[in-house]
């Protein structure tokens, strides 16, 4: 249970450490303002939505008000003015212009909110748009970045591998010259001095600097 208990630990700061290095690399592309604005864009496409809605409920209610006041029109038309009935529908008629002026300004001011939610959602498309392309733009050049510095990094890691690869050169060829030496020295003193023969490693230290070479290259 510690085992797997510090194993979540660790995958946990991984997380994090992740969440982190993406969270760096959008605020330095310009990725997190391009969100910021998408978000922007859908919250004002939703108020534009919800204002067309309010506006089409309300013209529908003045519709249906036109369509009342039409027929108590023609009702009045047909019924003499001497009637009971007639004040009746002249008080009725009363009544539908005035709830008709009341929604023509709650219709007035629907209307101005939804002319203004459409020109707040053209500025919001049109700021989204202007941040995707230098989100692009800035992209592109970050990439060209990473590009050069990968390829300075890798030159200085060709140079450094490359000068230990000759100070290795260099010591392998002092060896071997200090091997040469010896069996110069062992075949000019002859047998007389056989105890050279007997250091260990002597005889394979050449043959040894060559597989090394061989191994390198």
């Amino acid at each position: 249970s510690i085992e797997v208990s510090e194993k979540r630990t660790t995958f946990g700061l991984l997380i994090k450490k992740v969440n982190k290095l993406f969270a760096w690399y959008g605020q330095l592309t310009g990725m997190d303002e391009v969100r910021m604005t998408q978000n922007s864009v859908i919250a004002a496409q939703n108020r534009l939505e919800s204002a067309q809605k309010k506006r089409q409920k309300v013209s529908i209610e003045l519709i249906r008000l036109h369509e009342m006041r039409d027929e108590l029109n023609s009702q009045l038309m047909r019924t003499s003015r001497g009637e009971e009935r007639y004040l009746k529908l002249l008080t009725e008629e009363s009544k539908i212009i005035q709830n008709e002026k009341r929604i023509k300004s709650v219709l007035n001011i629907f209307e101005r909110d939804e002319r203004e939610s459409f020109c707040n959602l053209a500025l919001k498309l049109k700021d989204s748009h202007e941040k995707e392309r230098a989100h692009s733009r800035r992209s592109k050049y970050l990439h060209f970045v990473f590009w050069i510095f990968g390829g300075i990094t890798t030159s200085l890691a060709s140079l450094v591998y490359n000068k230990k690869i000759n100070n290795i050169n260099q010591s392998i060829k002092k060896l071997e010259n200090k091997v040469d030496k010896i069996e110069t020295a062992k075949t000019s003193q002859g047998s007389g001095n056989y105890w050279i023969s007997w250091i260990p490693g002597i005889s394979t230290i050449k043959s040894a600097s060559g597989w090394i070479l061989s191994r390198i290259y």
